[in-house]
Protein backbone atom coordinates (compact mmCIF):
# COMPACT_ATOMS: atom_id res chain seq x y z
CA UNK A 1 0.00 0.00 0.00
CA UNK A 2 1.72 3.75 -1.31
CA UNK A 3 1.81 6.33 0.61
CA UNK A 4 0.34 9.92 0.10
CA UNK A 5 1.81 11.63 -3.01
CA UNK A 6 4.18 14.60 -2.13
CA UNK A 7 2.66 17.58 -4.73
CA UNK A 8 5.74 18.63 -4.94
CA UNK A 9 8.32 15.92 -5.76
CA UNK A 10 8.08 16.03 -9.73
CA UNK A 11 7.01 13.35 -11.37
CA UNK A 12 9.47 10.17 -12.28
CA UNK A 13 10.82 9.87 -15.64
CA UNK A 14 12.69 6.74 -16.76
CA UNK A 15 16.22 7.20 -16.91
CA UNK A 16 17.56 7.42 -20.78
CA UNK A 17 19.41 4.97 -21.94
CA UNK A 18 23.22 5.88 -22.36
CA UNK A 19 25.21 4.99 -25.73
CA UNK A 20 28.08 6.09 -27.24
CA UNK A 21 28.70 8.71 -29.36
CA UNK A 22 27.25 8.79 -32.76
CA UNK A 23 24.87 6.01 -32.00
CA UNK A 24 21.35 6.33 -32.74
CA UNK A 25 18.98 5.80 -29.33
CA UNK A 26 17.56 1.96 -29.29
CA UNK A 27 20.51 0.66 -31.40
CA UNK A 28 22.14 -1.83 -29.03
CA UNK A 29 25.88 -1.79 -28.85
CA UNK A 30 27.92 -4.97 -29.92
CA UNK A 31 31.48 -5.76 -28.65
CA UNK A 32 33.82 -7.75 -31.12
CA UNK A 33 34.87 -11.09 -30.85
CA UNK A 34 37.07 -12.04 -27.81
CA UNK A 35 40.78 -13.09 -28.00
CA UNK A 36 41.16 -16.57 -28.16
CA UNK A 37 43.83 -17.70 -25.61
CA UNK A 38 45.24 -19.98 -28.09
CA UNK A 39 46.98 -16.94 -30.05
CA UNK A 40 48.79 -15.88 -26.75
CA UNK A 41 49.24 -19.50 -25.65
CA UNK A 42 50.90 -20.66 -29.13
CA UNK A 43 52.44 -17.60 -29.68
CA UNK A 44 54.66 -17.78 -26.15
CA UNK A 45 55.08 -21.28 -27.00
CA UNK A 46 56.26 -20.74 -30.47
CA UNK A 47 59.24 -18.88 -29.27
CA UNK A 48 60.33 -21.71 -26.63
CA UNK A 49 59.70 -24.75 -29.70
CA UNK A 50 62.40 -21.92 -31.72
CA UNK A 51 64.96 -22.03 -28.90
CA UNK A 52 64.60 -25.63 -28.67
CA UNK A 53 64.96 -26.14 -32.56
CA UNK A 54 68.18 -24.43 -31.98
CA UNK A 55 69.76 -26.06 -29.87
CA UNK A 56 68.93 -29.05 -31.77
CA UNK A 57 70.17 -28.07 -34.59
CA UNK A 58 73.36 -27.24 -33.24
CA UNK A 59 73.45 -30.46 -31.80
CA UNK A 60 73.22 -32.00 -35.26
CA UNK A 61 75.97 -29.73 -36.85
CA UNK A 62 78.30 -30.10 -34.37
CA UNK A 63 77.75 -33.94 -34.72
CA UNK A 64 78.26 -33.36 -38.78
CA UNK A 65 81.18 -31.84 -38.16
CA UNK A 66 82.69 -34.41 -35.96
CA UNK A 67 81.75 -37.21 -38.32
CA UNK A 68 82.95 -35.68 -41.47
CA UNK A 69 86.59 -34.64 -39.83
CA UNK A 70 86.64 -38.11 -38.39
CA UNK A 71 85.68 -40.11 -41.51
CA UNK A 72 87.87 -43.48 -42.58
CA UNK A 73 88.69 -44.80 -46.09
CA UNK A 74 84.55 -45.39 -46.65
CA UNK A 75 83.41 -42.26 -45.31
CA UNK A 76 82.06 -39.39 -47.03
CA UNK A 77 85.69 -37.41 -47.20
CA UNK A 78 87.58 -40.31 -47.63
CA UNK A 79 90.68 -39.32 -49.40
CA UNK A 80 90.93 -35.63 -48.27
CA UNK A 81 94.11 -35.12 -46.20
CA UNK A 82 93.47 -36.58 -42.51
CA UNK A 83 90.65 -37.44 -42.81
CA UNK A 84 91.43 -41.33 -43.36
CA UNK A 85 91.66 -42.70 -39.67
CA UNK A 86 91.36 -46.90 -39.51
CA UNK A 87 89.09 -46.56 -36.27
CA UNK A 88 86.10 -45.38 -38.04
CA UNK A 89 84.40 -48.62 -38.20
CA UNK A 90 85.41 -48.79 -34.40
CA UNK A 91 82.77 -46.09 -33.30
CA UNK A 92 78.88 -47.08 -34.20
CA UNK A 93 77.90 -43.60 -34.03
CA UNK A 94 80.91 -42.55 -37.07
CA UNK A 95 79.79 -45.58 -38.53
CA UNK A 96 76.10 -43.88 -39.37
CA UNK A 97 77.48 -41.45 -41.42
CA UNK A 98 79.50 -43.93 -43.50
CA UNK A 99 75.81 -44.98 -44.65
CA UNK A 100 74.89 -43.32 -48.06
CA UNK A 101 73.12 -40.37 -48.44
CA UNK A 102 73.31 -39.43 -44.50
CA UNK A 103 75.52 -36.40 -44.83
CA UNK A 104 73.48 -35.07 -47.09
CA UNK A 105 69.96 -36.07 -45.10
CA UNK A 106 71.72 -34.22 -42.48
CA UNK A 107 72.61 -31.47 -44.08
CA UNK A 108 69.18 -31.00 -45.58
CA UNK A 109 67.37 -31.15 -41.92
CA UNK A 110 69.71 -28.52 -41.06
CA UNK A 111 68.94 -25.79 -43.29
CA UNK A 112 65.12 -26.63 -43.73
CA UNK A 113 65.23 -26.82 -39.88
CA UNK A 114 66.71 -23.82 -39.58
CA UNK A 115 64.62 -21.58 -42.01
CA UNK A 116 61.31 -23.44 -40.41
CA UNK A 117 62.93 -22.09 -36.61
CA UNK A 118 62.70 -18.78 -38.43
CA UNK A 119 59.90 -18.78 -39.27
CA UNK A 120 57.94 -19.92 -35.97
CA UNK A 121 60.28 -17.21 -34.44
CA UNK A 122 58.22 -14.20 -37.17
CA UNK A 123 54.80 -16.78 -36.19
CA UNK A 124 55.42 -16.35 -32.31
CA UNK A 125 55.80 -12.71 -32.85
CA UNK A 126 53.32 -12.06 -35.18
CA UNK A 127 50.41 -13.93 -32.42
CA UNK A 128 51.36 -12.09 -30.13
CA UNK A 129 50.73 -8.89 -31.48
CA UNK A 130 47.51 -10.25 -32.97
CA UNK A 131 48.52 -10.03 -36.48
CA UNK A 132 46.60 -12.46 -38.55
CA UNK A 133 49.59 -13.43 -40.79
CA UNK A 134 51.16 -14.96 -37.69
CA UNK A 135 48.43 -17.56 -38.21
CA UNK A 136 49.41 -18.10 -42.15
CA UNK A 137 53.22 -18.65 -41.25
CA UNK A 138 52.23 -20.98 -38.24
CA UNK A 139 50.13 -22.88 -40.50
CA UNK A 140 52.37 -22.93 -43.10
CA UNK A 141 55.11 -24.25 -40.68
CA UNK A 142 52.60 -27.20 -39.15
CA UNK A 143 52.37 -28.43 -43.08
CA UNK A 144 56.45 -28.04 -43.44
CA UNK A 145 57.38 -29.26 -40.58
CA UNK A 146 54.93 -32.35 -40.70
CA UNK A 147 56.29 -33.36 -43.85
CA UNK A 148 60.02 -33.04 -42.97
CA UNK A 149 59.30 -35.12 -39.90
CA UNK A 150 57.35 -38.00 -41.95
CA UNK A 151 60.21 -38.12 -44.42
CA UNK A 152 62.81 -38.03 -41.45
CA UNK A 153 61.17 -41.08 -40.16
CA UNK A 154 61.32 -42.62 -43.07
CA UNK A 155 65.18 -42.42 -44.08
CA UNK A 156 65.62 -43.08 -40.61
CA UNK A 157 64.07 -46.45 -40.78
CA UNK A 158 65.21 -47.51 -43.80
CA UNK A 159 69.16 -46.13 -43.19
CA UNK A 160 69.12 -48.45 -39.77
CA UNK A 161 67.34 -51.90 -41.58
CA UNK A 162 70.39 -51.57 -43.94
CA UNK A 163 72.56 -51.29 -40.93
CA UNK A 164 70.90 -53.71 -39.01
CA UNK A 165 71.32 -56.01 -42.34
CA UNK A 166 75.31 -55.08 -43.52
CA UNK A 167 77.88 -57.32 -43.60
CA UNK A 168 80.42 -54.47 -44.32
CA UNK A 169 81.28 -54.48 -41.11
CA UNK A 170 81.26 -56.61 -38.09
CA UNK A 171 77.31 -56.95 -36.08
CA UNK A 172 78.94 -55.73 -32.71
CA UNK A 173 79.33 -52.45 -34.49
CA UNK A 174 76.31 -51.90 -37.39
CA UNK A 175 74.00 -53.69 -34.19
CA UNK A 176 74.02 -51.03 -32.27
CA UNK A 177 74.64 -48.35 -35.14
CA UNK A 178 71.33 -49.31 -36.67
CA UNK A 179 69.24 -49.59 -33.34
CA UNK A 180 70.75 -45.92 -32.25
CA UNK A 181 69.04 -44.76 -36.09
CA UNK A 182 65.82 -46.79 -35.80
CA UNK A 183 65.00 -45.32 -31.98
CA UNK A 184 66.02 -41.74 -33.39
CA UNK A 185 63.25 -42.24 -36.09
CA UNK A 186 61.24 -43.32 -33.39
CA UNK A 187 61.42 -40.68 -31.58
CA UNK A 188 60.62 -37.98 -34.56
CA UNK A 189 57.52 -39.58 -33.78
CA UNK A 190 56.88 -36.81 -30.86
CA UNK A 191 58.20 -34.32 -33.20
CA UNK A 192 54.73 -34.30 -35.00
CA UNK A 193 52.80 -33.18 -32.07
CA UNK A 194 53.36 -29.62 -31.87
CA UNK A 195 52.51 -28.88 -35.62
CA UNK A 196 50.01 -31.11 -35.20
CA UNK A 197 48.57 -29.13 -32.22
CA UNK A 198 49.76 -25.83 -34.06
CA UNK A 199 47.36 -26.74 -37.44
CA UNK A 200 44.77 -27.49 -35.23
CA UNK A 201 43.98 -24.47 -33.23
CA UNK A 202 45.33 -22.01 -36.21
CA UNK A 203 42.88 -23.18 -38.31
CA UNK A 204 39.69 -22.87 -35.59
CA UNK A 205 37.13 -20.57 -36.64
CA UNK A 206 37.16 -18.56 -33.43
CA UNK A 207 41.28 -17.59 -34.28
CA UNK A 208 40.59 -16.89 -37.89
CA UNK A 209 37.52 -14.54 -37.23
CA UNK A 210 39.52 -12.55 -34.90
CA UNK A 211 42.96 -12.09 -35.92
CA UNK A 212 41.27 -11.37 -39.86
CA UNK A 213 39.45 -8.44 -38.16
CA UNK A 214 42.20 -6.92 -36.25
Amino acid sequence: MSGPVNPYQPPFRPQAAVVAPGIPTGVPMTTGPQKPVSIIIFGIFHLFVALFSFLWLTWLTVMLVIAMNTAGANGPMAGQPGMNRPNRANDPLLLIYDQTGYVQYQIFVIVLGAVLTLVLIAAGILLLLGKDKGRDLSVSYSFASIILNILSMAFQFFTGFMLLNSTDYPRSMTQPAGTMVMVGGGLLFFCLIYPTLTLIFMTRKSVKEYLQRK
